[in-house]
C-alpha cells in the first residue's frame, strides 16, 4: 500500500546507515525503477550531509537498441540526476553501461551472421545486458569489497518474478531476509524495497510526489500510455525475469512473436517508427529460412549455421534505408567498421577452405 512508503524510506535509510557496502540502483527508465531510484535519492537527500558516508551509484544499462522513445527518457533522465546529485552535493554517481563493441546486437547479426535470437537461443540476454552491468558491479566489488544491488523488481508485476523473489529468499536471506545473495556474483547482495507495493501505488507515488531531480512523471505515464506496456527491468543474471514479453524493451527484439509496443506507439501517432518495425517484422521472417544460412554452424556441426555473407550484407543495406528514413543512427562508424572487419575474416576464412 501507498501508506507503507515512509516504512520503506525508513528500512532503506537503516540499511543505508549500517555498513559501508555502496549502494547499486538498476535504473531503466521504467515505472518501477523510477519510483525505486526517487525512493532511495529522498533517503540520501534526507540524512545529514556528515552521514552520508558512502555512493550511490545509480546504473542503467543501454543495449545500443532500445526503443528510440524509451532510450531517450532514460538517458535525459539519468543526466537529470546527474545534475540534481551535483547540485545538491549528494554522494550519488550515475553510469550509463553499453556492450562492447564485439558483443554489439549488429556487429553479432551482421557481421558475425548470428540469427536473430528466439526463446531458445536467447544470446542477446547476456551479450547486451548482463555482461556490460556486471563488469561495473564487478569494479564496485573490487574496490569495495561487498555491494548491495538495489532492485526495482515487485511480486505482482508477474506471477514468474514473484516466483523468482520467494525463491531466492529462501535460499539465502540474509538481515532478517531484507538482502539476498547475488546467484553469479560474489560479495553482491540484492534488495527490493518495492517488491509489497502493486501496480496502483508505484503510478499514485510517481505522479502525488514531485521528482527530485525534476522530471515530469506525467511524461512517463504518457509514454506508457502510448506504449501500452510493463517495463523491463536491469538485467543482472539469468534469473531475471526476462524482457521477451515486456512491452518496454529493444526495437530489435525477435524473441516475441508481435512488437505490441511499437505497434501501439505507431497508433498513437509515432509513425516514424513504422521502418523500424518492418526491419523488425522482417529480421524475424529471415531468422526461419535455412536457404538464407550456412549449411555448418561455426564449430563446424551440420546445422543451420550463420546468415550467408550476401544474407548479411541485405541485412546491411536494410538497415542503412530504415536509417536514411528515419534520420537516426542505428549503426555508428565504429560497429560499421567491425562489421567490415569481421567479413574480410570470414572471406579469408572461406577461400582458404575453398
Amino acid at each position: 500500500m501507498l501508506s507503507d512508503i515512509p516504512d520503506i524510506i525508513a528500512e532503506m535509510r537503516q540499511l543505508y546507515l549500517a555498513d559501508d557496502r555502496p549502494w547499486i540502483v538498476g535504473y531503466s527508465g521504467g515505472k518501477d525503477s523510477t519510483a525505486l531510484a526517487q525512493l532511495a535519492y529522498y533517503m540520501l537527500r534526507d540524512i545529514p550531509a556528515e552521514q552520508r558516508h558512502k555512493t550511490i551509484h545509480f546504473v542503467c544499462n543501454d543495449t545500443l537498441v532500445e526503443s528510440p522513445p524509451v532510450q531517450k527518457h532514460m538517458s535525459s533522465t539519468l543526466d537529470l540526476i546527474r545534475d540534481a546529485a551535483i547540485a545538491e552535493g549528494l554522494p550519488i554517481v550515475t553510469k550509463l553501461t553499453s556492450p562492447e563493441l564485439k558483443n554489439r546486437f549488429f556487429v553479432k547479426v551482421i557481421g558475425r551472421g548470428y540469427p536473430a535470437p528466439t526463446r531458445v537461443f536467447r544470446w542477446c540476454t547476456d551479450k547486451l545486458k548482463i555482461q556490460p552491468t556486471n563488469t561495473y558491479i564487478k569494479e564496485q566489488i573490487s574496490a569495495a569489497g561487498e555491494v548491495i544491488i538495489l532492485l526495482g523488481t515487485r511480486r505482482s508485476e508477474s506471477n514468474l518474478r514473484a516466483r523468482s523473489i520467494k525463491k531466492h529468499e529462501e535460499a539465502n536471506g540474509h538481515e532478517g531476509g531484507i538482502l539476498r545473495d547475488h546467484v553469479n556474483l560474489k560479495g553482491a547482495y540484492i534488495y527490493s524495497p518495492i517488491q509489497e507495493l502493486d501496480l496502483n501505488d508505484i503510478w499514485v507515488y510517481l505522479l502525488q510526489v514531485k521528482s527530485p531531480w525534476g522530471s515530469n512523471h506525467y511524461d512517463l505515464w504518457n509514454l506508457y500510455g502510448k506504449a501500452g506496456g510493463r517495463d523491463c527491468p536491469l538485467v543482472i543474471d539469468p534469473s531475471t525475469v526476462p524482457c521477451g514479453t515486456s512491452r518496454f524493451g529493444c526495437w530489435t527484439c525477435t524473441v516475441v512473436r508481435n512488437d505490441k509496443s511499437m505497434e501501439s506507439l505507431i497508433d498513437h501517432g509515432d509513425d516514424w517508427m513504422q521502418p523500424l518495425l518492418d526491419f523488425r517484422d522482417w529480421l524475424k521472417v529471415i531468422r526461419e529460412d535455412h536457404s538464407l544460412r550456412e549449411p555448418k554452424r561455426r564449430n563446424g556441426k551440420q546445422a543451420p549455421g550463420p546468415f550467408t555473407m550476401s544474407t548479411r550484407r541485405l541485412i546491411l543495406e536494410k538497415l542503412l534505408e530504415v536509417q536514411n528514413e528515419t534520420n537516426l543512427i542505428f549503426l555508428p562508424e565504429d560497429e560499421l567498421g567491425e562489421i567490415h572487419r569481421l567479413w574480410e575474416i570470414d572471406l579469408i576464412s572461406n577461400s582458404q577452405i575453398a
